[in-house]
């Protein structure tokens, strides 16, 4: 999707500022579908998987866009699992998802730095991610729970991504150090021991990133955080 035009705005004042996160979550700064487009998009998917018996997760890593989207699916969505939910709340919540008609309450938002911590989904057979993760394991852990043993349905993925922005950048950058690693040791026990082997180093990648776009953008630099 595109910004919309306020969300462009917001998109080039996080990326003066060097505000990493700020220039992630940009993409749902409109704050209405209207002024989304992501959001609307996401809303499109969420009709069209109810209208089709079909249930969702929404991961995002941020909690201010779980809200947000909550907010704006209304009585189609569960209250979001997120940090600060505890055990007991959160197998609540999961008993309700799973037991719910689709066609009347199909929509469960979670935090995907969660999502590797005794979530069963396999319930859900739609799963959108708001934006890409610095950590591509994290996205991998959270896919793993609708695909655990059991999973009977066709599971269908969409990535939510904002073009000529941050989203784009960061696919590229972290698809470049995944194959430069696997070029270098793709057998090695590192590499099996761990999901997260593949990872890129969080801050160094962060600077790449964000001065990567600045530069595009060709922005001054307000200040670094």
């Amino acid at each position: 999707m595109d910004f919309g035009p306020a969300e462009f705005l917001h998109y080039r004042q996080a990326v003066a500022a060097g505000n990493f996160m700020g220039m992630r979550q940009a993409g749902f700064s409109g704050g209405d579908p209207a002024a989304s487009p992501k959001l609307d998009r996401l809303l499109a998917i969420c009709a069209e998987a109810q209208a089709g018996g079909r249930k969702v997760i929404v991961f995002s890593f941020f909690r201010n866009v779980l809200n947000q989207v909550h907010t704006h699916l209304a009585a189609a969505s569960f209250p979001p699992i997120m940090g600060g939910v505890s055990p007991q709340e959160r197998q609540n919540i999961m008993d309700a998802f799973t037991a719910a008609s689709a066609q009347e309450r199909n929509v469960l938002c979670a935090q995907v730095n969660t999502a590797g911590f005794g979530l069963n989904l396999q319930a859900a057979s739609v799963i959108i991610f708001c934006e890409p993760q610095i950590k591509p394991s994290l996205e991998e852990q959270a896919l793993s729970r609708a695909y655990r043993m059991g999973q009977t349905n066709t599971v269908t993925v969409y990535r939510l991504l904002t073009a000529a922005s941050v989203d784009e950048r960061m696919l590229q950058m972290l698809a470049d150090k995944k194959r430069a690693f696997q070029a270098y040791a793709q057998y090695s026990a590192v590499a099996q021991a761990s999901p997260d082997a593949t990872d890129a180093s969080d801050q160094a990648l962060i600077k790449q990133l964000v001065a990567a776009e600045q530069q595009r953008l060709g922005v001054p630099v307000t200040a670094a955080r």
